[in-house]
């Protein structure tokens, strides 16, 4: 009979920071989970950086919604002011001030694996597939402008 491991199990296992996201639930380690099936970090290098990277867009977008939401709450806070209500305190501040360097911090995290994998076998061979289409679109559109001149 097959081990069937749980999803606790296979947290323990990974030992790293996990997001739910995606479905499912990202490891930074680039492991991934639907809560059923579990997924080791892909042995392909670029395939781990894809899905490292998806870990931390999802952070990077949770805590985009954080911060969102304590300037919000930081203004209604200023605006209940003149209701007499407690206003806007050093702590509103603090907290904003504290998404704002994890949001900055998990942005350049974000590009340092647009970087990597910008550099990769496989976008070098995008780019030039890429790069290919659009000299091919050039020349069609150059023979019709070509064809359009030609009158009698």
């Amino acid at each position: 009979m097959p081990f069937v491991e749980s999803l606790d199990e296979f947290r323990e296992r990974m030992n790293c920071p996990y997001i739910q996201g995606g479905g499912g639930y990202l490891f930074e380690n680039g492991a991934f989970s639907d809560s059923y099936m579990h997924y080791d970090p892909p042995e392909n290098e670029f395939d781990c950086l894809l899905r490292r990277r998806k870990y931390y867009v999802a952070q990077l977008e949770r805590h985009i919604a954080w911060f969102n939401a304590a300037k919000k709450s930081a203004f209604d806070a200023a605006q209940m002011t003149s209701r007499n209500v407690p206003t806007i305190t050093e702590q509103h501040i603090e907290e904003l001030e504290r998404l704002r360097t994890n949001v900055l911090s998990l942005r350049e995290k974000v590009s340092e694996f647009d970087e990597v994998l910008a550099e990769s076998p496989q976008a070098l061979s995008q780019r030039q597939r890429e790069a290919e289409e659009a000299e091919r679109l050039a020349r069609i559109a150059e023979l019709r402008d070509r064809a359009n001149q030609i009158n009698i």
